[in-house]
C-alpha cells in the first residue's frame, strides 16, 4: 500500500496488486490501517453509483455540521476526474478546487475530509463507483455547490463537450452563496 498526500489534506492509497494467470487480487479496505492514515471515525455507509454516459458531471455536494463527512472514494468500471473544492474556512488551501482521475486499472482510493465540496466527471461510458462516508446522510444538512461556477472555474476537462447535468445540481449555488465550513 502506498499513500500519496495532496496538497489539499486528501491522499489517494494505492494497494497492492497480487497478480497470477486468472488476473489480480487486492485488498481495498481494512478497519485495520485506519489508525494508520489518521483516521479515527468509522466508515457508516456504502453507495454504488452508475453512469451511463461520458462528460456527466455529479456534485459538487456536502454535508454541513453536524453532519460533515468524509469520503473513501473508488472507481470500481469505467473512468472520473473527481473533483474537490476546500471550503474550510481556515485551511491554508480554502477556496480551492483540485482534481484527481481515478479509473478500474489501478486499485486506489481517494480519501477527502469533512468541509470539502466533492464531485466527478465520468470520462468513459458505463462508470460504477463505490464510495465510502464516515456519516449517514442527512438531506437536512446537504449543501450544493455550482458546477461551473464562475468565480473557481473549475477544469473538469470537457474540451468543448457539453456536459450531462442533474437538474438539481444545475440550480446549486455559486461560491459566493454557499456554506463555508
Amino acid at each position: 500500500m502506498q499513500i500519496y498526500r495532496l496538497e489539499s489534506d486528501a491522499f489517494v492509497v494505492t494497494f497492492n496488486q497480487f497478480k497470477d494467470n486468472r488476473g489480480w487480487f487486492s485488498e481495498t479496505w481494512s478497519d485495520k490501517w485506519l489508525p494508520d492514515l489518521g483516521i479515527p471515525s468509522p466508515f457508516v455507509q456504502q453507495n454504488t453509483v452508475w453512469t451511463e454516459n461520458k462528460n456527466t458531471i455529479r456534485g459538487l455536494h456536502a454535508q454541513s455540521a453536524p453532519a460533515e463527512v468524509a469520503k473513501f472514494i473508488r472507481v470500481i468500471k469505467g473512468s472520473i476526474l473527481d473533483v474537490f473544492v476546500d471550503a474550510r474556512q481556515q485551511s491554508p488551501t480554502f477556496g480551492k478546487w483540485f482534481s484527481y482521475e481515478l479509473n478500474e486499472s489501478t486499485p486506489q482510493i481517494l480519501y477527502i475530509p469533512t468541509g470539502f465540496y466533492h464531485g466527478y466527471m465520468t470520462l468513459t461510458d458505463d462508470v460504477i463507483v463505490h464510495y465510502q462516508q464516515d456519516a449517514f446522510f442527512e438531506p437536512a444538512y446537504e449543501q450544493g455547490l455550482i458546477w461551473n461556477d464562475p468565480t473557481l472555474q473549475i477544469d473538469w476537462q470537457l474540451n468543448g463537450a457539453v456536459p450531462v447535468v442533474s437538474t438539481k445540481d444545475a440550480q446549486q449555488q455559486t461560491w459566493d452563496q454557499v456554506h463555508k465550513f
